[in-house]
């Protein structure tokens, strides 16, 4: 399962659910070992889950990005025009785009990747930490079904 997944007690749910695994992505973007700009973590950090929205539906590429500029005008594109191809979005969802951001963190052009789960992300760390808050909030969803049970 993937999407929106950012706190150990999702993980929890969805394996409950029979998931094999899930995948997360936002949560570990701010991780320090990750190479994007302090002001793009930054950014992740003070966004909220209501500060993304999802673009590329019309070519059947549905993407969740962080809203900016490039997030505005790919919509308007979407929206104005009743047939959109791939090339009508390229000069706006490169990946070139983005990695500028990554490089240098100004977050106001590019499709950058941000998911629900940034109302988990609140600052940057070692990722061995975030894998360990993880563990920690999973072991207490599993403590609390289990004092649920034996209700």
């Amino acid at each position: 399962i993937g999407g929106g997944v950012g706190h150990g007690a999702q993980i929890i749910a969805a394996m409950t659910m029979g998931a094999a695994g899930v995948v997360i992505g936002t949560r570990f973007l701010v991780a320090e070992e990750i190479w994007a700009h302090k002001r793009y973590k930054q950014a992740l950090i003070d966004a909220t889950e209501t500060d993304t929205t999802l673009c590329m539906q019309s070519i059947r590429n549905t993407f969740r990005a962080l809203k900016n500029q490039t997030t505005d005008r790919v919509q308007q594109i979407e929206k104005e025009q009743s047939q959109v191809d791939i090339e009508d979005l390229l000069p706006y969802i490169s990946g070139e785009i983005g990695r500028t951001a990554y490089k240098t963190g100004d977050t106001a052009l590019g499709m950058l990747s941000a998911g629900q789960a940034l109302a988990f992300v609140n600052k940057i760390e070692p990722i061995a930490d975030i894998v360990a808050s993880l563990e920690r909030e999973a072991n207490q969803a599993i403590a609390r079904s289990q004092r649920i049970r034996s209700l």
